[in-house]
C-alpha cells in the first residue's frame, strides 16, 4: 500500500516519538523533528534521517554492550584459574554470555540490512527519483527498524542478567578473597602495583604481563577501580601507560598530590644496562593520565620498588633506588635515594650504602620514623631485611645492618602508625609463604608477629610484593598471589590480590 503526504507526516512524528536510545539513554525524550520544507522529497528525507539516527543509536549501544559482554566472558573464564572447588556451574555462565553475543551478532546483521536500505533510499532521493516510488521501500525500512527495536530491548535485559549472574558467581568463587586482576593463559601475571583511596572508590594501578612472567617480558601499566566498599569486585581494566620501554614497564608507585591529582611513578626497562624512572599524572583521581615523562636516568640498571614513593619531613619526596652497572650473574646492588623538595621538578642524589652480603641490597623502601630520622629497609639474601638510618632527612645514610625482620629474599613494606612500625612481609627465612603482619615498638629493633594475612600449601601458593595504604582506619593491601597448578596443567599464574584490614583489630 502506498502512503500519501499526511500519512508520511504522521509516520515522521511517530518515529521521532518512539526512538529507542542506546543503553545509557533509554529513558530520554527524543527531540521533536522540525520539517522546514514540506515538499514530498524533504518529507521523505526527514523520515529516512530519523530512521538512520535510530539505527545509529542502537548500533552505538551494541558496541558498548558487546565490549561489556566480552569482558564478562573473560571474567568467567578467569574464574577457572582459581584453585579449589568452584561452587558454581561455570559452563552455565559461559552459555549465558554466548547466547548474548550470538544474539548481538544477529542484531548487528539486521542493522546492516537496514543501513543498506537507508543508503539506497538516500541515493534515490539525491537523484530526485519519483517520490511515489519510494513510499514502499520506506515502509519496508520502517518495518525493519521496528523489528530491530523489538529485538534490542530483550537483548539488553539478557546482558543485565548475564552481568548480575556473573557478579554473583565471582562473589561465590572468591568468598572472602578479593582479586583485583586475575591472571590467565594470555596474561600470566599481574603484580608490582599500588592502591590508593579516591572519592567513592579504590584505585589499583599495576603491571600487566602478556606473553610470559619473566623480568624482561612485555608489559603495560594497567588500572582498575572498585566501587565496592569491601574491594571484592573490581571494574574493567584500562591502560595508564603502554609499553614504552624496549623491554617493558613495571614497578608502580602512586603518590597523591592533592584532592584530585595523583602521580604515578614507574620503571621503564630498555635493557639490563638501562632502566629509567618515568612519571605520569592523573588530574581526576585516576580516570585519565598524562603522557609519561622521564624524570631519572643514570645510564645503569636501577631497581625502583613498587609502592615505594613516600613524602618525609617537610613534604620531601624520596625515591629509593637499588643500582648496579649491569644486571647479570654475580650482581651486587648499592642502595641510595633521590629526593625532591619541589614536587619532582628537580632531584638530588643521596649518599650510597651497600649491605655486605651476596647481591647487596635489593628493592629498598623508606619510611619516616620522626622528624629528619628515616629508615631504609632492603631485601637481601640472608633471610632477613637489612636496615639503614638517616638523621638528615635522607641526605646521608648510616651503615647498613641486618635486622630481626624475617624475609626470604623478598621485599617488605613498612608503615609508621602513631610511632609503631607495621611491616607486611613473609614471616619466613626461606619461602614467600606465609604473608604476615609484624609490629615493632622500638623503631625496628625488635619485631612481634601478630597476624598471617595469607597461608596455604607451600607447594602451590606464594605471596609477595605488598603495598600498604592507610585509609579511614584501615590497611588497604595489594600483593600478588603465585599459584603453581599441579599436573596435568603444570603452569604458574600471578594473581593481583586486595585485602582490607581494620587497624583497630590488630594488636599494635
Amino acid at each position: 500500500m502506498r502512503i500519501g503526504k499526511s500519512i508520511l507526516v504522521i509516520l515522521i512524528i511517530f518515529i521521532g516519538a518512539t526512538v529507542i536510545s542506546c543503553r545509557k539513554q533509554i529513558n530520554t525524550v527524543p527531540p521533536v523533528i522540525q520539517v522546514a520544507n514540506s515538499s514530498p522529497v524533504n518529507i521523505l528525507q526527514t523520515a529516512v534521517n530519523a530512521l538512520k539516527k535510530q539505527c545509529d543509536s542502537i548500533s552505538g549501544g551494541l558496541v558498548q554492550e558487546n565490549a561489556f559482554g566480552t569482558t564478562l566472558n573473560a571474567d568467567i573464564l578467569n574464574l577457572t584459574n582459581i584453585p579449589g572447588p568452584k561452587k558454581i556451574n561455570i559452563d552455565t555462565l559461559k552459555s549465558l554470555i554466548a547466547v548474548f553475543l550470538t544474539q548481538a551478532a544477529s542484531l548487528n546483521n539486521e542493522l546492516e540490512t537496514a543501513y543498506t536500505q537507508i543508503t539506497a533510499l538516500n541515493a534515490q532521493l539525491a537523484a530526485s527519483s519519483i517520490v511515489s516510488s519510494l513510499n514502499e521501500p520506506l515502509e519496508q525500512l520502517n518495518a525493519q527498524v521496528n523489528k530491530i527495536n523489538r529485538l534490542y530491548a530483550p537483548l539488553q535485559a539478557q546482558l543485565k542478567l548475564a552481568g548480575s549472574e556473573t557478579e554473583i558467581a565471582i562473589k561465590t568463587v572468591l568468598g572472602q578473597k578479593s582479586y583485583i586482576a586475575l591472571a590467565s593463559a594470555q596474561n600470566v601475571a599481574n603484580y608490582a602495583g599500588d592502591v590508593i583511596a579516591c572519592p567513592g572508590y579504590y584505585l589499583s594501578v599495576y603491571t600487566h604481563f602478556y606473553g610470559s612472567s619473566i623480568d624482561i617480558a612485555p608489559t603495560y601499566i594497567a588500572a582498575r577501580k572498585s566501587t565496592d566498599t569491601t574491594g571484592t569486585l573490581w571494574g574493567g581494566e584500562y591502560t595508564v601507560s603502554p609499553n614504552i620501554g624496549h623491554l617493558n614497564v613495571s614497578s608502580v608507585s602512586l603518590h597523591r598530590v592533592d584532592a584530585n591529582s595523583i602521580n604515578c611513578y614507574f620503571l621503564v626497562k630498555n635493557s639490563t644496562r638501562d632502566t629509567r624512572l618515568f612519571l605520569c599524572t592523573s588530574p581526576d583521581n585516576g580516570t585519565t593520565w598524562t603522557t609519561p615523562t622521564q624524570i631519572i636516568y643514570e645510564g645503569v640498571y636501577d631497581i625502583f620498588m613498587n609502592a615505594s614513593i613516600h613524602a618525609v619531613n617537610n613534604g620531601r619526596i624520596v625515591v629509593p633506588i637499588a643500582s648496579d652497572p649491569v644486571f647479570a650473574a654475580g650482581f651486587t646492588f648499592t642502595d641510595y635515594c633521590f629526593y625532591s623538595d619541589d614536587n619532582g621538578a628537580t632531584w638530588t642524589k643521596s649518599s650510597k650504602i651497600t649491605p655486605p652480603v651476596a647481591g647487596g641490597g635489593l628493592e629498598p623502601r623508606i619510611i619516616q620514623l620522626s622528624g629528619d630520622t628515616c629508615l631504609m629497609n632492603m631485601r637481601t639474601s640472608t633471610g632477613f631485611q637489612y636496615f639503614s638510618i638517616t638523621t638528615d632527612n635522607c641526605r646521608t645514610w648510616g651503615a647498613p645492618y641486618q635486622s630481626t625482620l624475617q624475609s626470604p629474599s623478598s621485599p617488605a613494606e613498612i608503615v609508621n602508625i602513631s610511632g609503631k612500625l607495621l611491616a607486611v612481609h613473609n614471616n619466613s627465612t626461606t619461602a614467600r609463604n606465609p604473608l604476615s603482619i609484624s609490629v615493632s615498638s622500638d623503631k625496628g629493633a625488635t619485631w612481634k608477629h601478630i597476624k598471617d594475612v595469607e597461608t596455604g600449601d607451600l607447594s602451590i601458593y606464594g605471596w609477595s610484593y605488598p603495598s600498604i595504604t592507610i585509609s579511614n582506619g584501615y590497611l588497604l593491601l595489594s600483593y600478588y598471589e603465585t599459584v603453581n597448578e599441579p599436573a596435568p596443567i603444570l603452569s604458574q599464574y600471578y594473581h593481583l590480590k586486595f585485602n582490607k584490614i581494620q587497624i583497630s583489630g590488630l594488636q599494635l
